[in-house]
């Protein structure tokens, strides 16, 4: 989170500041890529809205 709120060049620097919203903790690194994989891979807003608000998704 740091970096992307540091001054920097790259995607993320115009839209700072940058804030958790939401976190789900993993016993080992390769399950936590998994989920993050299959939650950017929905590429839905309403799937991310209802995520968020504690709707079953995934």
């Amino acid at each position: 989170m740091s970096k992307h709120n540091s001054t920097h060049k790259g995607l993320t620097c115009s839209m700072q500041p940058w804030e958790f919203v939401y976190m789900e903790k993993y016993p080992t690194k390769s399950e936590a890529i998994k989920r993050e994989n299959f939650i950017k891979g929905q590429k839905s807003s309403h799937f991310i809205i209802r995520f968020l608000s504690g709707s079953s998704a995934g």
